[in-house]
């Protein structure tokens, strides 16, 4: 990194299905910086594998006052979705005419504030969720209050919104079993497609948000003297499995 060049953000893989498979990209967001002073320039390079060789698809660039190190980007079509520049907004990368272009968060919604060297989340966290329609979901929480927003029309509609306090109650927790468990800092771990769960670490429980049929459960509680910081990564799979019968050959060790 040099004080009159150019500083990668971020490098990093996203996925796109269609067909029954899947592709992938590799998006790079660099700052312009001068005197290590951000200028406000951001680009936007996407590269794509063509017969074993990467290959730039697309470049945009963009004026950001404060571009963010990590913006949680979604591919969703050929439109790349991630936080803004600033607190309020989103940020898309429109791969198919190589240009950015923001949409506003709806009233009272701002992406949490991540201070380097601190900690300051403001109780909030938000995310998004691929749509069906090639859309996107927004999915804000605070203070254990979620609120789902659809963009349809160039506009974000609120068409969701669940207490999750009032569940824990329904699942047994107390106020004070909840308050122990350090809500303000519970996070969305991970998001389904078309909004449909959510993976909530909450101290030494992990919970699963059924959000379609309003079902909060407690898939994992470590051990007190556990310590553990991975991540969750759901997937989905044909239950129950089936396997390939083995070949009646007895010449064949099992091992």
């Amino acid at each position: 990194m040099t004080g009159n060049g150019q500083i990668s953000t971020f490098g990093l893989f996203l996925s796109r299905g269609g067909d029954g498979c899947l592709s992938y990209i590799w998006l790079a967001m660099e700052i312009n910086v001068s005197n290590w002073v951000s200028t406000g320039k951001t680009f936007g390079k996407v590269y794509m594998l063509q017969d074993g060789v990467w290959v730039m698809h697309t470049k945009a660039m963009t004026e950001l006052p404060h571009p963010l190190r990590q913006p949680e980007p979604l591919l969703i079509g050929d439109r790349i979705y991630m936080a803004g520049g600033t607190s309020n907004d989103i940020l898309v990368l429109d791969l198919a005419n190589s240009s950015f272009f923001t949409i506003q968060l709806p009233e009272g919604v701002v992406w949490p504030s991540r201070h380097e060297g601190g900690t300051e989340f403001e109780n909030r966290d938000v995310v998004f969720s691929r749509a069906d329609d090639s859309g996107v979901y927004l999915i804000d929480m605070k203070e254990l209050q979620l609120h789902i927003w659809l963009h349809n029309d160039h506009k974000l509609l609120l068409v969701d919104t669940i207490c999750l306090r009032e569940m824990c109650a329904a699942l047994g927790m107390s106020d004070g079993m909840v308050e122990d468990e350090h809500t303000d800092a519970v996070r969305i771990s991970q998001v389904g497609d078309n909004a449909e769960f959510l993976f909530l670490p909450m101290g030494r429980w992990t919970l699963y948000l059924d959000i379609r049929h309003r079902v909060l459960r407690k898939v994992y509680e470590m051990a007190s003297k556990e310590h553990h910081d991975g991540l969750v990564h759901p997937f989905m799979m044909i239950w129950p499995p089936a396997f390939p019968a083995l070949k009646d050959d007895s010449t064949s060790t099992l091992l």
